[in-house]
């Protein structure tokens, strides 16, 4: 049974009604408004009333709520996922592009030098970052030699010792004799007020905490490293400072700079437990301009806009958030998601460059923006001067390969008749440049002023024809006195290339090339090979084995002048295990001497440095011990209103400077 509600007393209920009768005639009154005076009845003419205006409410004005700023996102398309984003866990392009985000440097390499991020300054001689000690030195002790190889002191060992700035001055080592070698050091000062992302102060520690994890065991980590240094110290926590073993004069700084990595978080992590960790494959802590929000494997990585990143006073980064996607590994599938704006930026990754002229066209269409870069990789037709048969010996009369290119002018001569720019032009639109050396022009290395022989078949007939080689009347140019050389052996070598990714590309260089020396009277029988056959191991495979007479080969090269590319003591012979890069057997003392010299010359001897590539190079002109076709383009895309993207030989990313892109308004300013 319901309750019902307590009756209220009479005098409580009278004290309701009254306030309600109140309101109801206020109510009323405001309803009927103010009443209109009654004129006066008169004969007289009309009173003029004044009007009385309305009392008027105005109406209140609406809290102005402000319109949030609108999310600015960046896409990057990868040609690949990267595996893991672990530093030591794996080295991929597709990791490093993510990387570049969370770890702003600590170096930038352009052009092939070091450009300071996080550091106040890149270590030299002349600002005291670099340094040179005397230390004693005795038998057993590990050394680098004057030739840059490790060793265990023993007597004889060719040494620089304490004050020998390079190789001119390398003596025999000898126990009986109290000689010092030099030990090189190098400090690195961070810049102040470094934080990680997460709010902790990141300190040379750090470093030394990524140092010491790349040691440890089951780590993919190359050795050299940790072979040559004999201290890595934090000096505060500002100051690491690197010190090597005797002898050991690196020229790339950057290059032993451990990159920190946060102790706070990974420091109780093993070897294996960093290899697997969420914490360092997937959501590495970084200091850099974005921070990881998420990975959906097969998909996409996303990251956020760091709020502490070191240069946010500057109203960096542009974008709230950056977003890596991957649309696949072929490159049209990639040209397209950015044309239909899945894509902001599609980076070298994707490999445009075998699709550059598509590319292109896009551009002229107004449709987005190419970016070009050309090496450091480059690719080569090296002569096989020394095949391996003749290590044994060499008998004009055996079973071995005529001696037909062991004459520089030979040499020279075919390649005269190689059209390098027809090659350029075909294939790559002219979008790279002749090479004049195996140094890319913008090294600091680089010896201008010197001419490469070019496209000169006349030229290279004649030069032909004075080095014994004549023309008999057929198709093939035959010997007449040549050194080690039967008379009437015609001048036909094997042309061996790989079938690359693009067999298409593969069969028409080499057709180009065949077309180029048989115009010149030189028989060629062309190989293609994959690339597991021609590149297996010796003595079996073709170019370590030394089986080849002119062979087209990419090398991946360094910061480091590619020098020793044709060095004595990089021919893959029987006693090395077929392990070096001299595969064509090239051999010239005043080279060896050149380059040794360059490769030996420390940071406080850099006109010997420069004076000795600057001769190495002129001799490799000279000898012409390979024919550089061209250094391998590389291509990236944009849209149109991206600024601030620049692509660089050197740089370890196309997002090395990611932190400065903009969008919209004049890239110019």
């Amino acid at each position: 049974m319901a309750m019902k509600k307590p009756f209220l007393p009479l005098t409580k209920r009278i004290f309701l009604i009254i306030p309600a009768l109140l309101l109801l005639l206020l109510t009323l009154a405001a309803c009927t408004g103010t009443p209109e005076p009654t004129p006066a009845s008169t004969t007289s003419s009309p009173t003029t009333i004044a009007a009385v205006e309305e009392p008027t409410t105005e109406a209140p004005t609406p809290t102005e709520i402000p319109t949030p700023e609108p999310e600015l996102v960046l896409v990057v398309c990868l040609g690949r996922e990267p595996e893991t984003l672990f530093l030591y866990g794996g080295n991929s392009a597709a990791m490093w592009s993510v990387l570049e985000a969370i770890y702003d440097g600590p170096f930038d390499t352009l052009d092939g030098q070091p450009q300071a991020v996080i550091l106040q300054h890149v270590p030299s001689v002349d600002n005291g970052g670099v340094a040179f000690a005397p230390v004693a030195v005795e038998a057993g002790d590990m050394v680098v030699d004057a030739d840059g190889a490790m060793t265990a002191l023993q007597p004889g060992t060719q040494i620089l010792p304490a004050g020998c700035t390079n190789r001119s001055c390398a003596i025999a080592w000898q126990p009986d004799e109290e000689i010092a070698m030099d030990v090189m050091q190098v400090t690195y000062e961070l810049l102040p007020g470094l934080t990680w992302s997460d709010g902790a102060p990141l300190t040379a520690s750090d470093s030394v905490f990524s140092f010491e994890m790349g040691a440890l065991e089951n780590l993919p980590v190359t050795a050299t490293r940790y072979d040559r240094t004999a201290a890595y110290t934090a000096e505060s926590d500002s100051v690491v400072q690197w010190t090597g073993i005797p002898g050991y004069f690196p020229r790339d700084v950057s290059s032993l700079f451990a990159i920190p990595q946060p102790a706070h978080v990974l420091g109780a992590l093993n070897a294996d437990g960093l290899l697997t960790s969420p914490l360092t494959a997937e959501q590495p802590l970084g200091w850099g301009a974005y921070i990881m929000e998420e990975w959906v494997r097969g998909d996409h990585i996303t990251l956020v806009k760091n709020e502490r990143y070191f240069r946010a006073s500057e109203n960096l980064p542009a974008y709230d958030r950056l977003v890596f996607r991957f649309p696949g590994s072929q490159p049209q599938t990639l040209l397209n998601a950015l044309l239909v704006g899945e894509c902001d930026v599609v980076d070298r990754t994707a490999n445009l460059e075998s699709i550059v002229r598509d590319v292109r066209l896009a551009e002229i269409d107004g449709q987005l923006s190419l970016h070009l870069s050309q090496g450091p990789d480059w690719t080569q037709l090296v002569f096989g001067i020394k095949p391996a048969s003749y290590d044994d010996g060499y008998n004009v009369f055996s079973d071995d390969r005529p001696d037909v290119l062991s004459d520089p002018l030979v040499r020279k001569a075919l390649a005269a008749c190689i059209d390098r720019e027809e090659i350029i032009r075909r294939f790559y639109a002219n979008m790279v440049s002749v090479p004049e050396s195996y140094l890319l022009p913008t090294r600091t290395e680089f010896l201008a002023g010197q001419d490469l022989t070019g496209f000169d078949p006349q030229q290279a007939q004649e030069w032909l024809q004075a080095a014994g080689w004549i023309d008999a009347g057929g198709d093939t140019r035959i010997a007449s006195g040549v050194a080690n050389v039967l008379n009437g052996t015609p001048l036909s070598i094997d042309l061996a290339m790989v079938i690359g990714a693009d067999r298409e590309r593969s069969e028409a260089i080499i057709e180009l090339v065949t077309e180029g020396l048989q115009a010149c009277g030189i028989g060629v029988n062309p190989l293609l090979e994959a690339p597991t056959e021609l590149y297996a191991p010796g003595p079996d495979g073709r170019i370590f084995g030394r089986q080849f007479d002119l062979a087209q080969i990419t090398w991946m090269a360094g910061n480091e002048p590619a020098c020793s590319l044709y060095l004595s003591e990089q021919i893959p012979t029987r006693q090395n295990f077929w392990i070096g890069a001299n595969v064509g057997g090239y051999e010239n003392e005043a080279y060896d001497e050149a380059c040794r010299l360059a490769r030996s010359a420390r940071l406080d001897a850099m006109d010997v440095y420069f004076e000795a590539h600057h001769s190495a190079q002129r001799i490799f002109l000279a000898e012409m011990p390979a024919v550089p076709l061209f250094f391998n383009l590389h291509a990236a895309a944009t849209r149109l209103d991206l600024c601030g993207f620049t692509m660089n030989d050197s740089a370890r990313s196309d997002l090395w400077n990611l932190e400065s892109w903009h969008s919209g308004g004049n890239c110019e300013d």
